[in-house]
């Protein structure tokens, strides 16, 4: 039978709510990009770091266990313990061990996502370039739209691409941690101590998700040419930490200005780590050891964010509502010219 002979018929395929509409466009988008091999072993190299860190949860756990206190004080480990942070904090945590749970994993996940802000760096440098820039360069975005795809289901499919492989060197190597953590406890009391870090930790890559998520997007979308955006969203994470570090000396450090230091907020990777240190409450939970160790008072100084923590959220989340925002007017006025 001829094409022209045949009439309409019905479509029997499955059909998909217009809900799910942007899943289906970052579903593809993961395909492809998972396609590379540079991205493949940046994730490999973002997990592989995990063994340290379930080796050291594992130490932990045998050490905040109350029946084996006892032998613990004796080691080498425990005079380090005493010699580094001061023999008041030393007995209270022989007293006790259990009650410091909380403290140690919430400044370890805090330490954990520390390390992972370079990973976010190097697999938004190398997913995010090429998702909308190549959609532009190939003319494509004719196709997208003679379906029934809004700008939303696009914009939306293309941060989930994105979200997925950011989640994939942070929320992912989170979740596995904190499973391991608990199952090398000696007791479940662990999971009812610290239930409160897994949400907040994902609560804090859920940040990183879509403020570095959005920004990376807009940058493709200003542009056909991807070659060298990768090199130039890593200089905006470089240069903006180091511009906030020459700051930080030159008003407050050398200029000996007074009141909150707020040159944090220029940096991005400040911004995400202030968040993750308020999200997972680090300061409260070292609040008591900082009381009776001046070792720990100086580390929680050291480490903790001088200006509002809300500013950082602030910044990040308009941020990325920007970003957004330039990434549909680029692709709507994308559109319409490939439709003339």
């Amino acid at each position: 039978m001829a094409i022209a002979e045949r009439g309409y018929r019905r479509w029997e395929g499955r059909l998909r709510g217009r809900a799910l509409r942007w899943w289906i466009i970052a579903r593809w988008g993961v395909r492809l990009s998972g396609q590379s091999k540079w991205l493949r072993r940046l994730v490999l190299a973002a997990w592989l770091p995990l063994l340290y860190w379930v080796l050291a949860f594992f130490a932990i756990g045998q050490v905040t266990d109350p029946e084996t206190i006892g032998a613990v004080e004796d080691t080498w480990q425990f005079a380090l313990l005493k010699a580094q942070f001061g023999g008041a904090l030393a007995d209270a945590f022989v007293r006790d061990p259990a009650s410091f749970r909380p403290t140690i994993w919430a400044t370890l996940f805090y330490f954990y996502l520390y390390t992972t802000q370079v990973w976010v760096m190097l697999v938004t440098a190398v997913v995010g370039p090429r998702l909308i820039s190549a959609d532009l360069s190939a003319h494509a975005l004719g196709l997208y739209f003679a379906r029934p795809i809004t700008r939303l289901d696009y914009v939306a499919g293309k941060l989930g691409v994105v979200a997925f492989w950011i989640g994939a060197v942070t929320l992912g190597p989170v979740t596995a941690l904190y499973g391991l953590s608990i199952l090398f406890s000696p007791s479940l009391e662990a999971l009812s101590q610290t239930i409160f870090v897994w949400p907040r930790a994902a609560g804090a890559c859920a940040v990183v998700m879509v403020g570095a998520g959005a920004p990376v997007l807009a940058l493709s979308s200003l542009t056909r040419n991807p070659r060298f955006l990768g090199f130039a969203w890593a200089g905006l994470w470089v240069l903006s930490h180091v511009a906030s570090t020459v700051l930080s000396l030159a008003i407050f450090r050398i200029g000996g200005a007074e009141g909150r230091d707020w040159t944090g907020l220029v940096s991005f990777f400040r911004n995400l780590l202030a968040v993750a240190f308020r999200f997972l409450e680090v300061e409260t939970k070292l609040a008591p050891a900082a009381r009776l160790s001046h070792r720990a008072s100086r580390w929680m100084e050291r480490y903790s964010y001088e200006h509002d923590w809300r500013w950082s959220l602030c910044l990040l989340l308009v941020g990325a509502a920007l970003s957004l925002w330039v990434v549909a007017r680029r692709v709507g006025r994308a559109a319409e010219e490939g439709a003339q």
